[in-house]
């Protein structure tokens, strides 16, 4: 790991998404709107994590972190909107009660039967994978299905187009988290119809954007396992420590409050270098994902180049040992070491799994006086 290597690596990375800008549809006969939508949140990234760079130079470590939570969840959020075939979605029936009956009564006997339905395997409730209610007649059924085809594809052979990109297409944080603020709805002539668009907006915004379910949506597509997911909640967690108010989160406490060896000056020189590998390893993981995207929407296009990049910015960032990574030599001594100890207090695991690291911040000091690239 070399700092100076990582700086000009991230100071590439903006110059590059430009140039991947300018040649992915480049000799394109027709346009999707799909397409440039998803270049551009990609591109985007890219510019948050060129603002990182600068926040850098002048120290704002805090602020560079914020900044990068946001990336790394956007990255997640558009791996889904190129790959993502499945998705959850919760649905709701109300079932209305026949003449006498009480509507809780009914609403309970049609639950009983869907429930039969789904364990006999009726495939016309194959694709419910749980149940709920809400109110005294309403059936919550939350769906996995596959997303949509093109129009033209009656035969539903070419490829899925995602939910996910609906999803970001449709979603409007301004509906969902303020239409319904007493002071804001007063205003409202159309309460019925906002009502319901509310509605839609709180299930887009729960299925889609709430980070559990982006983590699920995740999961069900095979994009990530459970070591891999557990390792998204580590640097997701570190990452939000910052942007929330949070004692760990206040960068200058370390002046006055620390413990060895994670000295001041360790630490500053960590938080540094730790931001550069989390830039460069998001400007890999982007452009690959975008490369990978547009190579099979522009066939005449050489995206060789920004493979190229792809390479260059894991080869400098595999000492990170991040979400997709191999551990280090280091990473497998210390699993180790930690398993002795563990049991040696009788509290025996049955995995082999290599344990990960807690504290992205600890890890990169722990292995950099390791190194002797660093004294406390």
């Amino acid at each position: 790991m070399d700092f100076g290597e990582l700086l000009s690596l991230s100071n590439k990375g903006l110059p590059i998404a430009y140039d991947f800008e300018k040649s992915a549809l480049e000799g394109v006969d027709a346009v999707n709107h799909a397409w440039i939508e998803t270049l551009h949140l990609g591109i985007t990234q890219f510019e948050t994590l060129d603002s990182v760079v600068l926040l850098l130079e002048k120290e704002k470590h805090k602020d560079s972190f914020v900044l990068l939570r946001s990336v790394f969840e956007s990255h997640f959020f558009l791996l889904l909107m190129i790959h993502g075939k499945k998705f959850r979605e919760a649905r709701r029936f109300r079932v209305i009660p026949n003449a006498g009956e009480e509507a809780e009564t009914a609403r309970d006997e049609t639950l009983k039967k869907w429930r039969a339905s789904i364990k006999s395997g009726d495939p016309q409730y194959a694709k419910i994978v749980n149940l709920g209610t809400e109110g005294n007649d309403i059936i919550l059924a939350t769906v996995e299905d596959e997303g949509l085809y093109d129009e033209n594809d009656v035969e539903r052979k070419g490829p899925i187009i995602p939910r996910y990109y609906f999803a970001f297409d449709e979603y409007d944080p301004e509906t969902r988290f303020v239409a319904e603020l007493p002071s804001i709805s007063e205003g409202d002539p159309y309460p019925k119809i906002t009502n319901e668009l509310l509605k839609q907006q709180k299930m887009i915004y729960n299925q889609y954007f709430y980070v559990p379910h982006i983590e699920r949506n995740l999961k069900i597509n095979n994009l990530v396992d459970d070591e891999q997911q557990d390792r998204f909640d580590v640097h997701y967690s570190f990452l939000s420590m910052f942007v929330h108010p949070t004692k760990p989160g206040i960068v200058r406490r370390e002046k006055t409050t620390h413990m060895l060896p994670y000295t001041p000056k360790v630490m500053k020189f960590v938080r540094r270098s730790l931001i550069l590998f989390y830039v460069c390893k998001l400007q890999s993981m982007l452009l690959q994902t975008l490369v990978q995207y547009f190579q099979k929407i522009n066939t005449k296009k050489d995206f060789k180049p920004f493979e190229e990049q792809v390479k260059i910015r894991q080869e400098a960032t595999k000492e990170f040992w991040f979400i997709f990574d191999e551990p280090t030599e280091f990473d497998l001594k210390q699993s180790e070491n930690i398993r002795k100890t563990v049991a040696s207090v009788g509290n025996v695991k049955p995995t082999e799994a290599i344990v990960y690291y807690r504290d992205p911040s600890k890890r990169l000091a722990d292995y950099l006086m390791f190194k002797g690239i660093i004294h406390p």
